[in-house]
């Protein structure tokens, strides 16, 4: 197929020379997206992406033919996080701010929906704001409500061009339908304290609406009658484990359920009559769902993902699309992000695990496609190590799945980083990774198992891990593997090192402290450090019935009262600082609403009242994600040296 790379704007998109004989440097890994979240406008002719570089962020309506851009919006006084069409000229943008809400402070990740005007003077504000006489721009527009964090779009009435949010109010939450143009809303639906959520039809009409209520342990699914909401489906449980996801194309209820039987989550049609799941929409033979796509301009359920694989699409169209794009891109895991009201143009990312996600238009009707972009555009001028699938066995012979990566041309033993995910119900799937591509371009093989725990890969693999946090299975995964990359001649076993971000750098911290012989260093990135006090934490936020803290019970292994502070004390790194042998690198956002500094604070003190080797990097104005530049690359020079200093590669 014809490729074209459209360098959108010289001076806002990173541009890197490095020599293809010499690795990217650090700045190419640290770049946030040079495009992200790229969608094509209704008619198909021009494409809407947030770049995000050194100058700062901003949405870019480009047109699709030219590459011209048309209109660029600066949103740097946000983190914008997606962007997609409202109607032919107006954009929403999903952003958030870490904000203090209550009288105490606390810190919160505040999301808000944001419209962009294209058809008049490129105006931003926020949506759904409880004063509409305030007047706004894009730098006074920050913060909002807070009770819009986590709000989610619903859908849209198309033939009114409004886009359909949820709002709480006093009385519960209220949907609405909103212009994003200037904020001026119906109420389509008012709901009750307990509402999480609606299903919409094609004309944005509410259908279903989806409730729970804490206190009660009640989990609801309402039907809209002829005159009232009535119950289709009522359910007492401290977690709600159905996810209810939209309408089919036959107008039926499409909802995922984990069935006894089955032991995945999978897509099912549940009765309007009867309130039960009637039958398979899709069920994968291994792997959870673990995403479902619906058609922005229906509201209809039309796709589904699971982890590593094309997705399926049950519309024939669509299908018929993927079909052809696997076949032209063959080995790069194409990917359709949005299409045109007619579908005969395409969006589409692309996979590699030698590079960033590239970016192409796919016109159906030419059958031709064009590169519009690239995540990284940094990192497309030199070759990157391959990051391959690879699985190793456990000490009791359970096969452990996950990523390696080895630098390129490398032969023999090699300083290992091990790399857990974060979560620890999360999942590493294929295509690039911008940590573990930069550490095996210094030249460390890094391994990134999906212990048990994670999630995807069916219920009985993720609750294998609930109590097993750092002296359990989910730790001894990770000491099995590097075990077996020893074995296989791949590690050097006196130079292995541990790092990993959020539950990934509770485990790095677990590895050093409940295997002290194992590792040369460890390093966690907004890691966990005392499991009590973040489960205290997490109580003050979500409250103690909460589903959050429900979860968090199970996965701990504490759903036991009596014996909670014990068990909670023998997992927590924090307090068993004194078996830790390695240095020790923190690093931690100040702003991380997820996993306060708090944490790696109190790490830090225990390590040095111990007498260990500990560095503690903060992170001024960073959040839990290392959304910023800045960041990000304070925070791979500090690694970079670490590793440097301890594993000498």
């Amino acid at each position: 197929m014809k490729r074209l790379f459209a360098v959108v704007s010289s001076f806002l998109l990173f541009v890197s020379s490095f020599a293809a004989a010499q690795p990217p440097p650090l700045e190419a890994f640290a770049a946030l997206p040079a495009m992200q979240s790229p969608t094509i406008s209704p008619d198909g002719k021009r494409l809407a992406f947030i770049a995000q570089a050194v100058a700062g962020s901003f949405v870019f309506v480009s047109d699709l033919d030219t590459m011209a851009v048309g209109a660029a919006v600066d949103v740097s006084v946000m983190k914008p996080r997606d962007v997609i069409w409202a109607n032919g000229d107006t954009l929403l943008l999903l952003a958030s701010q870490t904000v203090n809400f209550g009288p105490q402070g606390r810190q919160v990740e505040s999301f808000a929906p944001y419209g962009i005007d294209l058809a008049g003077e490129l105006k931003i504000q926020q949506l759904l704001l409880a004063d509409q006489r305030i007047q706004r721009n894009a730098g006074r527009s920050i913060g909002g409500i807070i009770a819009l964090q986590g709000a989610q779009l619903m859908g849209f009435d198309r033939a009114k061009g409004l886009a359909l949010f949820p709002r709480r109010e006093q009385e519960g939450r209220v949907l609405y339908a909103v212009d994003a143009k200037n904020d001026r809303r119906s109420q389509l639906d008012e709901g009750t304290q307990a509402t999480q959520g609606w299903v919409v039809d094609r004309e944005g009409r509410p259908r279903f609406r989806v409730e729970y209520n804490a206190e009660r342990d009640s989990f609801t699914i309402l039907r809209r009658g002829e005159r009232s909401w009535e119950v289709l489906l009522t359910e007492i449980t401290e977690l709600p484990e159905m996810n209810v996801y939209g309408l089919d194309a036959d107008g039926e209820l499409v909802v995922g359920v984990r069935p006894k039987d089955v032991g995945r989550l999978g897509l099912y049609i549940l009765s309007a009559e009867t309130g039960k799941t009637e039958r398979p929409l899709f069920v994968h033979d291994k792997l959870d769902v673990a995403g479902v796509m619906r058609d922005p301009y229906t509201n209809i359920v039309v796709g589904a993902q699971v982890a590593g694989e094309p997705p399926v699409w049950f519309d024939r169209e669509l299908a018929k699309h993927q079909t052809d794009l696997n076949e032209a891109f063959s080995g790069e895991s194409p990917r359709m992000l949005s299409w045109s009201e007619d579908r005969s143009r395409v969006v589409l990312a692309t996979q590699r695990p030698d590079r960033a996600p590239a970016y192409y238009l796919y016109d159906a009707k030419a059958a031709t496609a064009k590169q519009i972009g690239s995540a990284n555009q940094a990192l497309d001028a030199g070759k990157l190590p391959s990051r391959v699938p690879y699985s190793y066995p456990a000490r009791d012979g359970v096969e452990i799945p996950g990523f390696l990566t080895r630098p390129v041309d490398a032969q023999g033993a090699t300083p290992l980083v091990v790399l857990p995910h974060g979560g620890p119900a999360s999942l590493d799937v294929g295509g690039f990774d911008w940590l573990a591509h930069f550490l095996a371009s210094r030249g460390y093989t890094v391994l990134q198992p999906n212990f048990r725990g994670s999630a995807g890969l069916g219920k009985a693999w993720e609750e294998a891990g609930h109590g097993e946090w750092g002296i359990g299975v989910m730790q001894h995964d990770l000491t099995d593997g590097v075990a077996a990359l020893i074995e296989a001649g791949m590690a050097d076993p006196e130079r292995v090192c541990i790092v990993g971000a959020s539950y990934g750098g509770y485990a790095a911290l677990a590895g050093a402290a409940f295997t002290p012989e194992l590792y040369r260093c460890a390093a966690a990135i907004a890691g966990v450090a005392d499991l009590k006090t973040m489960l205290s934490f997490e109580r003050g936020r979500a409250g103690f019935s909460s589903p959050t803290i429900v979860y968090w019970r199970r996965a701990m292994g504490v759903d036991d009262k009596g014996t909670a502070d014990e068990r909670l004390e023998a997992a927590s790194p924090a307090a068993h600082a004194d078996k830790v042998r390695a240095p020790v690198l923190l690093i931690h956002g100040r702003d991380d609403t997820v996993v306060p500094i708090a944490q790696s604070l109190a790490m830090q003190r225990a390590l040095q009242t111990a007498g260990k080797d500990v560095q503690l990097v903060e992170l001024e104005g960073e959040d839990h994600w290392l959304s910023g530049a800045r960041t990000r690359l304070e925070t791979l020079k500090a690694l970079d040296a670490f590793l440097a200093q301890h594993l000498g590669s």
